[in-house]
Formats: structure tokens, C-alpha cells, sequence
């Protein structure tokens, strides 16, 4: 299986335009590192997993307020998954 490369700008636009396929790319180009960054936080695999998944459903809705001027799209979902791993994913 060969994997898409896409830039973050364009990455960006795909979100914000609501673009099912956009998700799916952001999880094969992020989705390992950032369950690697939540899995040291939360040092359980079901919990990371889940601070994962809502890590990208919060992604999804509030993409149209990205923009790619200012904000880098892995600090971005670094952020939300932090803040979601501090609060343990409970919500």
C-alpha cells in the first residue's frame, strides 16, 4: 500500500472543507505519533486510544478555525490530545 503525502496546507484546506478523506489522511500522517505522545502521558493503551480517537473527532469540528499562517497542524492535534489526556478523555 503506498501512502498519500500531503502537505499540511493542503491537508488544512481538505479539513476545513469538510472532506471525509482529509481525516483519514491526517490520522496516516499523525495518528502514530501522537498515540505515541498520549500513550507516555496516560501510560495505558485503552486510554490513549480513546484521547486518540477524540483527538481527531475534536480536529474535525473545529478545523475551520485553523489557519495554516499560524498554527502547525501536529501542534494543533498535539495540543488538543494533551489537553484531552490531562482531563483523561472522560467527556
Amino acid at each position: 500500500m503506498i501512502k498519500e503525502v500531503i502537505k499540511d496546507e493542503q491537508l488544512v484546506s481538505m479539513l476545513k472543507a469538510h472532506q471525509p478523506k482529509s481525516i483519514e489522511l491526517a490520522y496516516e500522517k499523525y495518528g502514530a505519533a501522537l498515540y505515541g505522545c498520549i500513550l507516555q502521558w496516560v501510560k495505558d493503551e485503552g486510554v490513549a486510544a480513546t484521547v486518540l480517537e477524540k483527538t481527531f473527532i475534536e480536529l474535525w469540528h473545529t478545523c475551520q478555525h485553523i489557519n495554516c499562517h499560524k498554527h502547525n497542524i501536529f501542534c494543533l492535534m498535539y495540543s488538543i490530545a494533551r489537553r484531552l489526556a490531562n482531563g483523561k478523555a472522560e467527556r
